[in-house]
């Protein structure tokens, strides 16, 4: 189900995540690599396929779980203990905060938690395939 995300586990490599870009009179700002650039694209179209998370709930399913995304709750929860929509909910989350604060998802790549959502979701993928 999570193949087109997690397909990226193997690809995440810190060097190859971005470079920050400085140009005289221009504010910096994060230049994503071409992998970075494809898997916000793979998010946003699992979004508009899933049936379970779009981008007008997600934030519910993330609250239900009681995680707050205005702390850093978000980072200490274990994501074993959850399920599919939430961790893929929380990507969502991340990918939609990089469009008002530049360098988010470098953060988020880089200290590895972006790798971890996408193991859990590799997880619920295999354990349903064992189930079928």
């Amino acid at each position: 189900m999570y193949e087109s995300l997690t397909k990226y586990i193997d690809k995440i490599d810190d060097d190859m995540i971005c470079k920050c870009v400085e140009e005289p009179g221009y504010m910096p700002y994060v230049d994503y690599t071409s992998m970075v650039d494809d898997f916000v694209d793979d998010v946003y179209k699992f979004s508009k396929e899933s049936k379970e998370v779009s981008p007008k709930n997600y934030r519910d399913i993330i609250k239900a779980n009681g995680i707050d995304l205005n702390t850093k709750s978000v980072f200490e929860v274990d994501p074993n203990t959850l399920d599919g929509s939430c961790v893929f909910s929380i990507l969502l989350a991340a990918v939609r905060a990089e469009r008002f604060s530049d360098g988010v998802l470098e953060n988020l790549f880089k200290q590895g938690h972006i790798k971890r959502w996408l193991e859990r979701l590799k997880a619920i993928d295999e354990k349903n395939n064992l189930n079928k």
